[in-house]
């Protein structure tokens, strides 16, 4: 017996309480890496969001680069399996994107209170791009590879 196993470009992939599992372990996975040590908590002296439009680190590195990007991509993938769920593909992609990139934000906002940690705009930029890779990958293939049979 042969079964379909994409879905008509007008109905939502299934809902996989697996995939939103996954998704809340990754998320408190990430914030758990990103926050680290959860010690020192301080008020910052400037504008909590300058390092948006500040210079770029003075070290950069590309182990750096390559891992920030690759830290947010599974969070990309599964936020947006999981809006799928709900939504028509397009937008859940856009709205994975978005949520991801919003997170990343607000975690870089949050390193500017531990004095361990700096907030940095490539460390958004490559987070978001990770993110966005992801959200690619979920539109492309989720679907039809990961919400149309065992994920489910």
């Amino acid at each position: 017996m042969s079964r379909s196993i994409s879905s008509p470009p007008g109905r939502f992939a299934r809902s996989s309480k697996l995939a939103r599992y996954l998704a809340a372990a990754y998320l408190a996975l990430v914030l758990y890496a990103s926050l680290y040590p959860f010690s020192g908590w301080r008020t910052p002296l400037g504008d909590l969001s300058a390092f948006l439009s500040g210079d770029w680190p003075y070290y950069v590195t590309v182990s750096d680069v390559v891992l920030n990007g690759l830290a947010y991509l599974p969070l990309g993938l599964l936020l947006t399996l999981v809006l799928m769920g709900h939504m028509h593909r397009g937008p859940a992609t856009l709205l994975g994107v978005v949520a991801g990139t919003l997170l990343s934000f607000v975690i870089e906002v949050a390193q500017g209170y531990l004095p361990a940690r700096i907030p940095s705009n490539l460390d958004l930029l490559t987070n978001s791009a990770g993110t966005l890779v992801g959200a690619a990958l979920a539109y492309g293939f989720g679907s039809r590879w990961l919400l149309s049979g065992d994920l489910y």
